[in-house]
């Protein structure tokens, strides 16, 4: 059997989040190697269609107990993050637009919460999905926090970064504004890890736009 092998300085955030996962979305014989983790190679490739990815989230979200939401966390994570990859005019339109939007949502919480649920984090195999490299959810364990991710996916963020043909957008995801709001908290903490130059031109255009409240055709544009 083919094995996978990550080496990360996360190995054990990563191990024990995908070893709690309902085994339906999980790779199978996780094990935590020098500087790393493995699993069995997963026969597939990455989804476009974002239903698909929705179809597999629906029952992980609700496998169990739901998780505390603490939005202060994640509030603060995000703006300490903010001072070191904005410029001072958008970290203010930034500060602003989480102020006035994170606290007033009705979250949704879940019981598992991927944390970096783009299509590069999933691996299709026929109609099932396997989940790999999650992230932190930083406080927000929310089913929006993931439905951003996928919705990062579906503004071309494969497309840019790795160069994978367009996502199907033939039936649109429903967005709401907390969705693009957390999207954009995405995107600035995707700006402080290091992207080639032309996903940094990306993200920092689809920051843009939502910071300025045009996010009308972002699923759409070229």
């Amino acid at each position: 059997m083919l094995r996978v092998r990550k080496v990360t300085d996360r190995a054990h955030i990563e191990y024990d989040k995908l070893k709690s996962f309902p085994g339906f979305v999980a790779p199978k014989n996780l094990a935590l190697v020098p500087g790393g983790y493995e699993y069995d190679f997963v026969i597939g490739h990455p989804p476009n269609n974002w239903q698909l990815v929705y179809a597999a989230c629906v029952p992980f979200w609700e496998y169990g107990k739901r998780l505390s939401i603490h939005v202060e966390g994640y509030f603060n994570h995000c703006i300490e993050v903010s001072t070191r990859v904005l410029d001072k005019d958008d970290r203010e339109v930034f500060y602003d637009m989480i102020s006035r939007h994170l606290r007033l949502q009705n979250l949704t919480p879940v019981c598992f919460c991927h944390g970096d649920l783009t299509f590069a984090n999933c691996i299709q195999s026929g109609t099932g999905i396997t989940f790999i490299d999650p992230g932190l959810h930083y406080g927000m364990p929310c089913r929006e926090l993931d439905e951003a991710k996928i919705l990062q996916s579906l503004c071309r963020w494969e497309v840019v970064r790795y160069g994978w043909a367009e996502p199907d957008l033939s039936a649109p995801m429903k967005t709401k504004p907390i969705h693009w709001v957390l999207l954009a908290t995405h995107l600035v903490r995707l700006l402080a890890h290091n992207h080639s130059e032309d996903a940094y031109r990306w993200a920092r255009f689809q920051l843009k736009e939502i910071l300025n409240g045009k996010t009308e055709d972002l699923l759409y544009r070229h």
